[in-house]
């Protein structure tokens, strides 16, 4: 993960802007996903992740974990480092979350949830509710938390973005993937710490 400073005269930004967009176009084995967001090939074999889900909209939710867990699979996490729980609803997303961020020693965890609006305010409510949790969580545990939650004004949206080509969810895994290994290149383990001079 890089950061660029936008804090620079106009010639040398442009320089670096340039010269950033010419590695990113030599990067070889970049993932393409529907919504434009490219991802490099990365290995998951030593990583460990969750995805809780929510029972309603059973048929949407199960291509969604497909295709979560598929994108998990093809970055190469091992099957069994891949920990699933269900849950009743997306109000429980966090909650369970958490126990699983508590007990299942992981490395990112993909919440799963859809969310329709209705005629009350109840969708609303829900919505703000499990997105703030969410990043709460993962500012606390350090774990990273994939808001993985379809938020949409009819059925049909939900549909059109949990199956098929436009399916969000790989992206999900693949944004878990990205975050896990980087959390983990930011953890410095006893063995490494360093005590005096070198």
């Amino acid at each position: 993960m890089a950061f660029v400073s936008g804090a620079g005269v106009g010639g040398r930004q442009s320089s670096l802007a340039k010269s950033a967009r010419g590695r990113v176009h030599a990067q070889r084995h970049v993932v393409r996903m529907a919504k434009g967001v490219d991802f490099e090939s990365m290995d998951g074999s030593e990583l460990r992740v969750g995805i809780v889900y929510a029972k309603w909209g059973k048929e949407m939710i199960s291509a969604l974990v497909k295709d979560a867990k598929s994108s998990l699979l093809e970055c190469k996490v091992k099957d069994e480092n891949i920990v699933e729980v269900e849950v009743p609803g997306s109000f429980e997303l966090p909650i369970a979350a958490r126990f699983m961020a508590m007990t299942q020693k992981l490395d990112a965890v993909i919440c799963c949830g859809v969310l329709i609006k209705g005629e009350t305010d109840h969708y609303e409510y829900i919505a703000q509710a499990v997105s703030s949790g969410l990043m709460s969580l993962q500012l606390q545990t350090g774990i990273p938390m994939i808001f993985g939650v379809l938020t949409c004004p009819e059925e049909s949206h939900a549909l059109a973005r949990s199956t098929g080509d436009k399916s969000h969810a790989k992206e999900w895994g693949m944004t878990a993937i990205q975050m896990a290994l980087f959390r983990k290149s930011q953890i410095v383990t006893p063995k490494e710490k360093k005590v005096g001079f070198t």
